[in-house]
């Protein structure tokens, strides 16, 4: 995507100096004609691509634009609300053109089943790029790495595992009512943070094994700190110039992403190195009978 918008730049640059040195008329022939044969063999040689995209519903694109003037004003608070009426208006499968490239979006169950469970379709697009960390995650993984990411974590959301932490669940969901008390007043709040926080301790309990008691801590500064860090990765997504890598370092973006990132990722160090070397000393969770380490002292 950046390079087209580079791309585009150029012959907007290109244009600009043409009205200022007053270009002749065969020379903007020229340069029209340069542009639409280099449409035309890219439309040649992609002959199968573009009779895909013609058999798929879509909005009308523009020459050359696509469909890049429908997108334009979307941000993280209306980009769901957007894509929702995308697909109201265009079910299941719908094409897309932006800027000479095609973009197939789908809501049909099946064919994302098909994606998911497909060994060759591992790379996220090309926009996915902004949306990273520097360290290894699932949510920025891409290929080989992200398949065995995926593998590795596949178990943890099988239903049968749930039974196994039935007790936890339940005790963790009391806490979470528990809670909830305080505002039992009538008055509006913010469900957000106190959800984040069961979630945060059904995490540690069932996924690494150990006990966190985040909720218990009132630990609200990890919550605070990850919903900030997927904002800031979402803000940079829809700000095409913080897409380089050298801009968003440049503008200062990267540091202060950093500072919000690693408190969470502190976190999740701290519990599986606690964990392993639980596991090292011989000291095993036993699941199945709802105990497991406690590495509540470390906060």
């Amino acid at each position: 995507m950046f390079q087209l918008l580079w791309a585009h730049f150029t012959l907007m640059v290109i244009a600009q100096v043409a009205v200022q040195s007053k270009f002749t008329r065969n020379l903007w022939v020229c340069l029209i004609g340069a542009l639409l044969l280099r449409a035309l063999m890219q439309r040649l040689r992609n002959q199968r691509i573009f009779a895909f995209m013609a058999a798929l519903p879509g909005p009308t694109g523009l020459p050359f634009l696509g469909a890049i003037h429908r997108i334009v004003g979307i941000n993280t608070t209306n980009a769901c609300r957007y894509l929702k009426n995308l697909c109201k208006d265009y079910p299941r499968n719908f094409s897309i053109w932006m800027c000479g490239i095609p973009h197939v979006l789908t809501s049909d169950p099946e064919a994302i089943s098909a994606i998911l469970a497909s060994s060759e379709n591992t790379d996220k697009f090309s926009h996915h790029k902004c949306i990273k960390t520097e360290y290894p995650a699932i949510v920025s993984a891409q290929g080989d790495e992200w398949r065995n990411m995926r593998k590795l974590v596949n178990p943890t959301f099988c239903i049968s595992n749930f039974k196994v932490f039935e007790r936890n669940f339940q005790y963790r969901t009391n806490e979470f009512l528990n809670k909830l008390d305080k505002h039992a007043t009538g008055e509006e709040f913010d469900i957000h943070l106190p959800v984040h926080l069961c979630t945060l301790d059904l995490v540690c309990d069932n996924m690494i094994g150990c006990e966190m008691d985040v909720q218990k801590n009132n630990l609200e500064y990890l919550s605070i700190a990850m919903s900030r860090a997927i904002e800031m990765m979402f803000e940079r997504a829809f700000q095409p110039i913080f897409w380089p890598d050298f801009t968003y370092l440049l503008s200062g973006q990267q540091t202060s992403f950093r500072k919000t990132y690693n408190p969470g990722l502190d976190f999740v160090k701290l519990g599986i190195e606690q964990r392993m070397k639980a596991r090292k000393e011989g000291v095993v969770a036993t699941e199945s009978e709802g105990e497991y380490i406690s590495f509540k002292n470390n906060f």
